[in-house]
């Protein structure tokens, strides 16, 4: 985490008396749909300066991209479909399919197959 968000952060903790399970961006009248769309966005605007700071590449990624990945690991290391598809409370496991980019996935495996 970057030392100037740290500071804020504990700055806030410290000066609204913030204990362990309290929210330390929302207020009473504030939902929590709106804090995850700004802290989403903070997320995006920052990992894509950090990348473009480690590689010199303008690559744009956003969290949206890390939640698919989520879902494609357990996809790849063998688990139920099924049981992921209940994980992202999809309606059809077609749904998850599209969602994950399964198809793509399986593609990518048969062309590394006949390549050996």
């Amino acid at each position: 985490m970057p030392d100037d968000l740290s500071k804020e952060i504990a700055k806030q903790i410290h000066e609204k008396n913030k204990v362990n399970d309290d929210y330390l961006f929302l207020e009473k009248d504030v939902k929590i749909d709106g804090f995850l769309r700004n802290m989403r966005t903070y997320l995006e605007r920052n990992s894509n300066k950090l990348i473009k700071e480690l590689t010199e590449k303008d690559i744009s990624l956003n969290t949206h991209y890390f939640r698919r990945l989520r879902g494609q690991h357990p996809y790849i290391s063998g688990n139920d479909l099924e049981i992921i598809q209940s994980l992202y409370v999809h309606q059809s496991l077609d749904q998850t399919i599209e969602y994950l980019q399964i198809k793509e996935i399986e593609v990518n495996k048969m062309l590394l197959k006949s390549l050996n």
